[in-house]
């Protein structure tokens, strides 16, 4: 009987470390390289600078999003929008919004409505 204790107490501090939040610290960025994919192929590009407003609205939604990530160890899905800068990249797929930095494990956020749509291509509102 003791033995399956130790056991569940053993599943329950490991299966509750897999739930925890996390933190990022992510610089802000000279430039973000926006590529839309569809079907593999890529429908578009563009490169965000100071001054752009999707450039503007992109650093101003990681520096209000450094909390609240997941580590995510399922295969990642195809996504639908690559944002590279200068030391990660971000994956947009649906809602999830997926953190790729050299030598972390990769890490996973849920993105409320269409914050992040503005980046999935030409901004109307310039």
């Amino acid at each position: 009987m003791c033995r399956y204790n130790y056991s569940l107490i053993f599943l329950v501090i490991v299966l509750g470390g897999c739930d925890s939040l996390l933190s990022v610290n992510l610089e802000p960025q000279p430039f973000f390289d926006v590529r839309m994919h569809q079907d593999l192929e890529t429908t578009y590009e563009n490169r965000l600078k100071p001054g752009d407003r999707d450039f503007e609205r992109l650093q101003i939604w990681l520096d209000e999003n450094q909390t609240g990530w997941r580590v995510y160890t399922v295969t990642l899905p195809n996504p639908d929008v690559y944002v590279d800068a200068n030391g990660f990249t971000i994956l947009l797929k649906g809602d999830s919004v997926f953190l790729l930095q050299p030598e972390h494990p990769v890490l996973v956020k849920s993105a409320i409505g269409n914050e992040l749509a503005f980046i999935a291509g030409p901004s109307s509102d310039t």
